[in-house]
């Protein structure tokens, strides 16, 4: 059976993609309502009770999402006033916003395969496949 470990060439060191880094963003990112969350920091940055607000998410579902994308670097928690105390979640400045551009290339990506395969879709049913 071959191997079906895909490797990258970057500045011409190669990297296996296994079971480790990229596979733990993907699962960070991909989970529920993570992709919001960056969206939604991402021009500027906001609280957790105006996070919380706008996406409507329980305080623990909020808490654990805001701490795993903290600890991935993703975004950072900002103390903005000492009296009182309030704190404000944004997108980092290396990771978070290569991230989001990451993210958009892959939407413009997915956008892509997906008009193609709708051409493809229309162009069998022409011909009668």
């Amino acid at each position: 059976m071959p191997d079906k470990t895909l490797e990258f060439d970057e500045d011409d060191h190669d990297h296996e993609l296994a079971d480790g880094e990229i596979y733990d963003i993907i699962r960070l990112i991909g989970r529920k309502h993570a992709l919001k969350i960056i969206h939604t920091i991402k021009h500027k940055p906001l609280s957790f009770n105006e996070i919380r607000s706008r996406l409507g998410l329980s305080a623990s579902m909020l808490s654990s999402l805001l701490s795993d994308l903290q600890m991935k670097l993703i975004i950072e928690k900002k103390q903005v006033t000492s009296n009182p105390v309030r704190y404000v979640y944004e997108i980092t400045d290396e990771f978070g916003i290569a991230l989001c551009s990451i993210l958009g290339e892959l939407i413009v990506w997915s956008r892509r395969v997906e008009d193609e395969s709708t051409r493809l879709s229309i162009t069998k049913v022409k011909m009668g496949s």
